[in-house]
């Protein structure tokens, strides 16, 4: 057995492995969790593997309409949104409320459909997630082996000189109790939470993967994508000059600003139909 970076495993790998890339080169696996990382993982998880997934939906959804010129159906941004089943839409009349959240912030590339990543229980290795959950049932037997020796102490009992420690052992069990429970409640409601989540998401995941089978294979309307198109060259951008009212000034200033063109405009139109003074 030897220590450093002689050979052999070395009796601290159990808490901090070593990452012995030697035999690996520039693809080295990923690190092994160390023993109380893995404890770490098995009571709290290791967090939303799918954090990146508002910006993958962003890039997506810009590509999407990039392609097309500026715009887009429902149809075609629904691989990347959080859409109902295809086979619950009625052909001719598509519920677009659930294209808002996506068209309200946009950028860049995405590929196919968005696919969301399913939450694991924890990324330690199975022996180490056997380990914590040994540990764990080993806290609660123990607190209920403690738990069943001091029921026999009677209440306000008076400990013998040396015996003192079964005071405070006695006064720190419910806090026992409360830690080996919860190492054992938490992971087990996180399971369930997690089982939940995960069933959503695959059914995301499909319904995003069926709507993206029916765009390849039925593609959109092009009377639908057309009309689309030129209602976007159609919108007009408001300029400074544009500005009928505004609520930053007053209502006395605008006033004379307004009058001023319709008095001249009625003159215009006054010289020109002769009815003007000369």
């Amino acid at each position: 057995m030897g220590f450093g970076d002689g050979f052999g495993p070395s009796p601290l790998d159990l808490f901090l492995p070593r990452r012995n890339y030697r035999y690996y080169g520039w693809f080295a696996p990923p690190p092994r969790m160390s023993l109380p990382e893995a404890i770490f993982s098995f009571v709290f998880g290791d967090g939303d593997p799918n954090q990146a997934l508002r910006a993958a939906r962003l890039r997506g959804l810009a590509d999407v309409i990039k392609r097309n010129g500026g715009a887009a159906l429902a149809e075609q941004l629904a691989p990347y949104s959080d859409p109902p089943p295809p086979n619950r839409v009625d052909e001719t009349l598509v519920d677009e409320s659930w294209v808002l959240p996506a068209v309200v912030e946009l950028g860049g590339r995405q590929e196919g459909f968005l696919e969301e990543k399913l939450a694991p229980f924890s990324s330690a290795e199975p022996g180490q997630l056997v380990a914590a959950g040994l540990l764990g049932l080993v806290n609660l037997g123990g607190v209920a082996f403690l738990g069943t020796l001091l029921a026999d102490l009677p209440a306000g009992a008076i400990f013998p000189e040396g015996l003192e420690w079964l005071g405070l052992v006695q006064a720190l069990f419910p806090a026992l109790a409360l830690y080996a429970g919860s190492f054992i409640a938490l992971p087990a409601l996180r399971y369930v939470r997690l089982q939940r989540r995960n069933k959503d998401i695959e059914q995301r995941n499909r319904n995003r993967a069926a709507w993206q089978t029916k765009l390849e294979r039925e593609g959109v309307a092009p009377k639908r994508l057309e009309a689309a198109k030129r209602f976007g060259r159609t919108l007009r951008i408001v300029r400074e000059d544009n500005v009928a009212f505004d609520s930053a000034k007053s209502l006395t200033e605008q006033q004379g600003a307004m009058q001023a063109p319709a008095l001249d405009d009625f003159d215009r139109r006054l010289r020109e139909s002769g009815g003007g003074t000369k």
